[in-house]
């Protein structure tokens, strides 16, 4: 299982390397898990740096502090298509 978009900040090579990686270490009829972003207006979703702090962790139950970037690179989403 991969979340919150770790396949996406992959280059084109990586993905494919990856997913040729998955497919062999699955069992027959294993299922691979990931979610991905949509390159449908991918420039609106660049978001401004951010710092947050959240009372309760999604992987321990006390507060830390998120510090939040978003890059959009077209040259290398235009060479994945």
């Amino acid at each position: 299982m991969m979340v919150f978009t770790d396949f996406g900040v992959l280059i084109p090579e990586a993905r494919k390397k990856l997913l040729h990686n998955v497919y062999r270490a699955l069992k027959p009829g294993g299922t691979f898990i990931f979610d991905v972003l949509s390159d449908k207006d991918i420039e609106t979703k660049v978001a401004e740096k951010s710092w947050e702090v959240e009372e309760r962790g999604f992987w321990k139950d006390r507060s830390h502090l998120i510090l939040s970037e978003s890059f959009y690179y077209p040259n290398l989403t235009d060479s994945a298509n």
